[in-house]
C-alpha cells in the first residue's frame, strides 16, 4: 500500500547517504526526498486519523499542523509543509 511505497522510496533514496555527501545534486536530492517522504507521512497520517485519532494528533504537531476535523482539501499532494518548523519530536507509542 502506500505506506509501503513511502518507506521503499526512502530505502531508494537513502537520504541517511546523501545527508554525509557535499555534491551539489545530493544536496537538492536530499531535499526532494525529504520533502517527498514527510509529504507521503502527512498524507499517510490523514488516511489514518479516523482509526488512529491520537496519533494523528501527535502526528500533525510534529508536522507544525492543527489536526483538521475534515478531509476537506487535506488529501491531495501539496507543498503545504514547505517551510514549517518541524514540532517537538514525540513518541507515538511509548513501550509501558
Amino acid at each position: 500500500g502506500f505506506v509501503r511505497a513511502i518507506n521503499k522510496y526512502a530505502d531508494e533514496r537513502a537520504p541517511w547517504k546523501l545527508a554525509k555527501s557535499d555534491a551539489p545534486e545530493d544536496k537538492k536530492a536530499l531535499a526532494t526526498s525529504l520533502a517527498t517522504m514527510l509529504e507521503g507521512l502527512r498524507l499517510a497520517n490523514e488516511l489514518l486519523a479516523p482509526v488512529m485519532p491520537g496519533a494523528h494528533a501527535k502526528i500533525c504537531h510534529c508536522l507544525g499542523q492543527e489536526p483538521a476535523q475534515t478531509w476537506a482539501g487535506r488529501l491531495v499532494w501539496s507543498e503545504c509543509l514547505s517551510g514549517i518548523k518541524l514540532g517537538e519530536k514525540t513518541i507515538l507509542f511509548p513501550r509501558d
